[in-house]
């Protein structure tokens, strides 16, 4: 957006699940959220990046799962925060999850996801990134590492089965995703529980450094993605807005145009009864034009509607 001087940072839409996932994202500019409870008057393809944070309602997941994914695919970045289904709902978009927890971690430094994710992090992030006393992760996702794709990355992974903790995936797709089975945006609000109290003292800043950099890395994904997606985007709005609007055209037209021309039909059979001049077709196509324009004025009386409740919006 900026190459074509437009102004206009990345939206960020956040699944609120009420205080504690807004406090972890409360240091954010540019963001949204969106509760579960007033779906369907909001879609994530409204913004740039979409974070799913740990915690969330499972149901509610499954039910926009294939929003998620056509989200991705389109050119947004989703970020899952602590992605789980120990509900036993199969939620997660393009991945499948495992529920053994992982008792060691181990972090792929190189390359530039990993750079920037893990920036601020020391080579001992065994310790910084344990939010739990006795495990790391919630689960893991299964992942065939052989012949990864290019744009697909295991970002952390296990030491003892090397499966995999934080991943994406860009392959066969416009934009990316980010899932992980560590939960720090939960902890990056409360202090872990339990156990050593130098681990609950330092899991919180560390948690917050965790969030903080996935989100900035979705922020600059969504930049390399935006302009084409934010162009295609306007375009599909546009599209679905026209096709809704002529299937009430074609609602409104089509009966006033054969109300005029049953009224044709019935002046030529008065007319021929009594012998007088045919009227002539061009009162079949005033009737019709009649008929566009009170469907056109309808048009534009709702389409003033929907501007403004777009601007209260915004």
């Amino acid at each position: 957006m900026r190459r074509l001087g437009l102004k206009r940072e990345p939206r960020i839409g956040i699944v609120d699940g009420g205080l504690h996932h807004r406090r972890a994202f409360d240091w954010l500019s540019h963001k949204k959220f969106v509760s579960p409870l007033s779906w369907p008057s909001w879609d994530c393809f409204s913004f740039d990046v979409f974070v799913v944070p740990f915690h969330t309602d499972q149901n509610f997941l499954k039910q926009i799962k294939n929003r998620l994914e056509d989200f991705v695919r389109s050119g947004g970045v989703l970020i899952l925060f602590g992605a789980t289904q120990e509900s036993g709902i199969d939620w997660i978009p393009f991945l499948q999850w495992h529920p053994e927890y992982t008792q060691t971690l181990r972090l792929n430094r190189g390359g530039d996801d990993a750079s920037r994710i893990f920036a601020g992090f020391s080579p001992d992030s065994d310790r910084e990134l344990k939010f739990h006393t006795s495990y790391f992760a919630h689960g893991w996702f299964l992942i065939n590492k052989r012949g990864l794709p290019p744009g697909d990355i295991v970002l952390a992974e296990t030491r003892d089965q090397r499966c995999a903790v934080m991943f994406v995936r860009r392959s066969g797709l416009k934009g990316a995703i980010l899932a992980t089975t560590l939960d720090a945006d939960h902890h990056a609000t409360v202090a872990v529980p339990g156990g050593d109290p130098e681990a609950q003292s330092t899991a919180s800043p560390h948690a917050q450094r965790l969030v903080q950099n996935v989100i900035q890395w979705a922020l600059q994904e969504s930049l390399g993605l935006g302009c084409l997606r934010w162009i295609w985007m306007r375009a599909r709005r546009l599209a679905g807005w026209l096709a809704f609007r002529a299937v009430r055209f074609v609602i409104l037209a089509v009966p006033l145009s054969l109300a005029g021309y049953l009224l044709f039909e019935e002046l030529q059979r008065r007319n021929a009864h009594n012998g007088q001049p045919q009227p002539e077709p061009s009162l079949v196509v005033l009737t019709v034009a009649i008929g566009a324009i009170a469907s056109a004025l309808t048009i534009l009386g709702y389409l003033g509607r929907l501007s403004t409740r777009i601007s209260r919006r915004d």
